[in-house]
């Protein structure tokens, strides 16, 4: 596979010559290759590390720098509409939403645990989250 380093310079791009099996015979391709029954998966293997090391190792093309700093030094654009993130929920026919900086965890539904003498709608149990 011919992998182009460079895709928006004006120069020659700096390409890399890679063994890219993961996609033929590997875990994307048709899983026929035989290093998969000790490997179980691609990320596993020898030579999906070496072409990572390979593409790590490359050269840099000559406007590298000048490329990234043309793309940073471009104004921000802004978004002029009026939104919001929010975390929108339900507590049984009310909908409400919070905002996500006021949340330090979500979690999946727990069972409630009765509270001994407390047999009311007012509070149903506790929930251990943690």
């Amino acid at each position: 596979m011919n992998f182009p380093l460079s895709s928006e310079s004006a120069s020659a791009p700096v390409s890399v010559q890679l063994v890219d099996c993961w996609n033929k015979i590997g875990i994307w391709g048709d899983q026929g290759c035989a290093k998969l029954e000790t490997a179980i998966h691609c990320r596993n293997c020898a030579v999906y590390s070496a072409a990572a090391s390979q593409l790590l190792d490359a050269d840099i093309p000559a406007d590298y720098l000048q490329r990234w700093t043309k793309h940073f030094a471009k104004a921000k654009s802004t978004n002029t509409g009026q939104t919001r993130t929010l975390f929108l929920f339900r507590i049984g026919v009310e909908w409400l939403a919070l905002s996500p900086v006021v949340l330090q965890e979500i979690t999946t539904q727990k069972p409630v645990h009765s509270v001994p003498h407390r047999r009311n709608n007012v509070l149903l149990g506790v929930v251990n989250i943690g």
